[in-house]
């Protein structure tokens, strides 16, 4: 690959990718009108490369006026978060702003997305850091909840892939060695045929720190085209397939405007076009198990971060958004768990009901098989997850969830190792139930304080591990601290549950 992607094949690949993504059905711009609060306007004349920068008000401009939106990292060095520091937009610089941006003060990561869009001849660029008043928390909040807007709107999402920082910059590409092949062949087809390796292009394209940003899950699954600069190779995502500068090597895919790959199963933007039905909170908790293993540079930005998708599923199942989970599919939502590799932590800061995956970090999994016999085993009575009102930002939420059901002792386990790991001491898998406290704040020694409460019959029995809150066991309020299965026979819990008294309780 040529070091410059803007090399006379690179720009060969980037021009005939976004002709042909033109032409796709599912590709075709947003029907609904959206401008951006703000843009940077990169200028007008493409020869001119002493441009003016400056913000410009979206209010000022056509509905219908085309931008790019670059997604990347900000980084965590010192150096990266000096050139963040000094590149944002502030109350003390906005007028100022609205006149003239030194591109002296943009970072590398910054720069490199200007020329991109003059290049495609585009006059707008959307940057978080300049047009988001940064120091101000009412501005903040009110552009976070048009994300989906901001990135599904944009001509096209410049992906940083290979940028680390802000201050790395994504043009500058690995020189690769070049070897001259002499070939003597004694037929008139080719003899050699040239691949790249497999581990090269999950290297190049999927292994990098771009992935692990948890705000870049929700801006590459909006887009609807993303033009990636990855370490070594461009790449192109849109909604109806996938293209790299290897695949143009390979005749069969180079010219056929049908032979695009199609999509990894965690890039498919129109899964929430379909119907509402079951599969679609599926498809969303599968979309909170990817999110859940990014990283946020702030701990307060989980429920933000996935705020843009979670309105766009919102108008698909018309079922009420409850701090990440959906009203009208409660009784799966809060199954949800950590993977046996995974240890939860809870965060220094609630930011969320402790009923609300968002509650807690790491990795989490739904083992839920839904079928026609599935029984919910706990009613509910009334539940509330909002922002909340102290928090000026909208990044916090807090709320109840009122239950009622057959709320038992937790006298299964005879010690904390078993609370701890699932599997038992020994690794041997216990057949009779499986528990799974994901709260290791919870003082085992106090096991005898924590309560079960079935929630879900399907082949197994599935529910919550509780503990009482400061209130005491008076109140009925709890909170959660983890998730169990059993595996009785249906029969015999169906009779068990005819004789057992039924509890309200309150979760927190």
């Amino acid at each position: 690959m040529d070091s410059d992607p803007f090399s006379e094949v690179g720009s060969a690949c980037i021009k005939k990718w976004l002709k042909q993504c033109s032409k796709h059905e599912a590709c075709q711009p947003p029907k609904t009108a959206f401008v951006p609060t703000r843009l940077l306007d990169v200028g007008n004349e493409v020869a001119d490369d002493q441009r003016r920068l400056r913000i410009v008000l979206g209010k000022a401009l056509d509905e219908k006026v085309s931008y790019t939106a670059l997604s990347y990292c900000w980084g965590n060095s010192p150096s990266s978060r000096l050139s963040a520091e000094i590149a944002r937009t502030v109350q003390a610089n906005l007028a100022a702003r609205l006149g003239h941006v030194s591109e002296e003060t943009l970072s590398q990561t910054i720069r490199d997305a200007i020329t991109v869009t003059r290049w495609l001849g585009i006059r707008y660029l959307w940057v978080d850091l300049l047009c988001i008043v940064q120091d101000d928390p009412l501005d903040w909040s009110k552009e976070s909840q048009v994300m989906e807007n901001i990135f599904h709107h944009a001509s096209l999402t410049i992906a940083a892939t290979s940028a680390v920082s802000i201050t790395q910059g994504f043009l500058r590409r690995p020189r690769c060695q070049r070897i001259k092949l002499s070939i003597n062949s004694n037929t008139e087809k080719p003899d050699l045929v040239l691949r790249y390796p497999e581990w090269l292009m999950h290297e190049y394209i999927w292994d990098n720190d771009w992935r692990t940003r948890g705000w870049i899950f929700q801006e590459q699954k909006l887009s609807h085209r993303v033009l990636h600069f990855a370490r070594g190779i461009l790449y192109f995502e849109c909604a109806s397939g996938f293209r790299c500068e290897w695949m143009e090597m390979r005749p069969e895919l180079s010219d056929d405007d049908n032979e695009w790959v199609l999509q990894n199963p965690f890039w498919s933007p129109q899964c929430f076009l379909g119907a509402n039905n079951p599969t679609t909170f599926d498809t969303w908790y599968g979309d909170v198990e990817w999110f859940s293993m990014k990283t946020l540079t702030f701990p307060e930005d989980k429920l933000p971060a996935i705020s843009g998708l979670a309105r766009v599923t919102a108008k698909v199942v018309g079922s009420r958004y409850l701090a990440g989970l959906w009203m009208d599919d409660l009784h799966i939502g809060l199954l949800w768990k950590a993977p046996t590799s995974c240890i939860l932590r809870r965060p220094p800061r609630s930011r969320a009901p402790s009923w609300s995956w968002a509650a807690l970090d790491g990795g989490l999994e739904w083992q839920t098989y839904r079928s026609d016999s599935d029984m919910p085993l706990a009613k509910i009575l009334n539940v509330d997850g909002v922002p909340d009102p102290s928090d000026p930002q909208k990044r916090l939420f807090t709320g109840f969830l009122d239950l009622n059901g057959c709320l038992m002792k937790f006298q299964d386990a005879e010690d904390h190792d078993i609370l701890q790991n699932p599997c038992g001491n020994n690794g041997d898998y216990r057949t009779d139930s499986t528990w799974y406290v994901s709260d290791l704040g919870v003082e085992f020694t106090h096991q005898s304080s924590l309560w079960v409460l079935p929630i879900l019959l399907e082949e197994m029995v599935r529910g919550l591990i509780l503990e009482p809150t400061s209130k005491g066991n008076e109140s009925n309020e709890f909170r959660r601290v983890g998730w169990y299965e059993s595996e009785p026979q249906r029969n015999r819990v169906l009779k068990s549950l005819e004789s057992q008294n039924t509890t309200s309780v309150r979760i927190v």
